[in-house]
């Protein structure tokens, strides 16, 4: 279709060009208008590389300038989005069909995000805003983090899915989700991706793992600690070996926080992560 229609009030004049639906054809081009940006396209560049484009979950459809290239992406997994756009592209068209998809949020750069909230403020739920952080190899601390001697440091395995289904239980991000929701998280995080733990007197008592990998880049994401357990250098531990990790692999790390929360901005910044932007999740009253 030519731009979009607007769902939510009047959008500004979409641009000229083409809003459609991508398929497998698609990859290498989506790939390529997504390669030069390995942090915030990194859950669509992910997604594809895992998924390829032939399903219809997650699906996918891209705003295609006149000459052809795309300048921006929209990623629907489940009831969730994430919208990415190259910069200096106009995502509005994409932010139309984004408000047409009823979706229970959506998240991506904050700029781009703010536009979304523009449009849509009688639908917004809350925003959560985080600051977006990477980690170059130069910047990585290499000194060992002081953490209790009793404490274990390790790579998960699909045995330990049971002990990090009961730490995440409840946690932040898992309060409505059932168990055995959760323990699908963790088997998924386990087989698919991975997941560096803390372990005292047989309890694993913190995690972290990697939410979205290429052979490039990875996000973390899932950082916790049990609250018996904080206050110990546990969760900088399991960053920090997760982090270790991926860059002996020549992925860089990224990840992203709330700005109020002063703790992970002291863990990561003891790490060696830099900020280098903002990153918005725009939930919708459903």
């Amino acid at each position: 279709m030519e731009g979009a229609i607007a769902t939510e009030g009047q959008s500004p004049t979409p641009p000229a060009g083409l809003v459609r639906r991508l398929g497998p054809a698609d990859e290498a081009a989506l790939l390529t208008a997504t390669k030069n940006d390995q942090g915030y396209a990194l859950f669509i560049t992910s997604n594809t590389l895992s998924y390829g484009l032939a399903g219809d979950d997650p699906r996918y459809w891209a705003y295609e300038q006149p000459a052809g290239n795309i300048a921006a992406v929209l990623m629907r997994a489940g009831q969730n989005g994430n919208l990415y756009a190259r910069a200096g592209a106009d995502p509005e068209p994409l932010i139309d069909l984004a408000l047409g998809e009823r979706l229970a949020f959506i998240m991506g750069e904050a700029t781009t995000m703010a536009r979304i909230e523009a449009r849509a403020p009688e639908r917004l739920q809350r925003v959560e805003h985080h600051h977006f952080a990477d980690l170059p190899q130069p910047r990585f601390t290499t000194l060992p983090f002081p953490f209790p001697a009793d404490a274990q440091v390790r790579r998960g395995h699909p045995n330990d899915v049971d002990a990090l289904a009961r730490l995440y239980f409840r946690s932040t991000g898992f309060e409505t989700m059932t168990y055995f929701a959760v323990r699908n998280v963790m088997m998924s995080r386990l087989t698919h991706l991975r997941t560096h733990l803390a372990e005292m007197d047989g309890t694993v008592v913190a995690a972290a793992a990697t939410t979205a990998e290429t052979p490039v880049a990875a996000m973390i994401g899932g950082v916790w600690a049990a609250p018996a357990a904080r206050g110990r250098g546990l969760s900088t531990a399991v960053v920090a070996s997760l982090a270790r990790e991926l860059l002996r692999e020549h992925r860089r790390p990224y990840l992203f926080y709330l700005e109020d929360n002063a703790p992970a901005a002291r863990v990561y910044a003891k790490i060696g992560f830099r900020n280098i932007g903002g990153w918005r999740v725009v939930y919708f009253e459903r």
